[in-house]
C-alpha cells in the first residue's frame, strides 16, 4: 500500500474515530451527572466497576478531567 492509500485510509477513519469519542464522552458527562444527582450509592458502584474495566476505565478517566461535573 503507498503513503496515499494510507493517508486517504486516515482521513477516512478520523470522523468515525471523532464521533465515537464524542459519543463516548457525552455518555460519560451525562453518567457523572446522574451519580452526582442521585442519593444512592447503588450507582456510585456501578461507575467504579466501569472504571476499574482496562481499556474504558482509562478512557473515562481521561474524559473525566474534560467534564464539567466532577465527583468527590
Amino acid at each position: 500500500m503507498n503513503m496515499d492509500g494510507i493517508l486517504s485510509w486516515l482521513v477516512g477513519l478520523w470522523p468515525m474515530a471523532q464521533m465515537i469519542l464524542v459519543v463516548v464522552g457525552s455518555l460519560v458527562v451525562a453518567a457523572q451527572a446522574y451519580v452526582a444527582m442521585t442519593p444512592s450509592k447503588d450507582d456510585d458502584a456501578w461507575y467504579a466497576k466501569v472504571e476499574a474495566i482496562p481499556l474504558l476505565g482509562d478512557l473515562v478517566k481521561a474524559i473525566v478531567k474534560f467534564a464539567v461535573i466532577q465527583r468527590k
